[in-house]
């Protein structure tokens, strides 16, 4: 159970664009990120709740869902900017 499946449809679907939003600002310091993850976040939380983020965050995207075709459909007339 996570908060995700507790979320309204519509809700879902914002909130993986959300991620892929993230991704598309932070993607040039991927590297950089799981540096950050592995040694200041990951070792301040308590193993199961890391644990569970890993498969929340694999369940998710194993497959294209529903839930991802209707973030593909949000309007994406908004503009990013990566940081460099």
């Amino acid at each position: 159970m996570s908060v995700h499946s507790d979320r309204a449809r519509d809700k879902k679907a914002q909130d993986v664009l959300y991620i892929h939003d993230t991704l598309e600002l932070f993607g040039a310091s991927l590297d950089e990120q799981q540096r950050l993850w592995i040694d200041a976040v990951r070792p301040s939380m308590p193993t199961r709740t890391a644990r569970r983020a890993k498969t929340i965050a694999r369940d998710l995207f194993a497959e294209v869902t529903d839930t991802i075709r209707e973030a593909a459909r949000i309007p994406q007339d908004r503009r990013l900017a990566p940081f460099d």
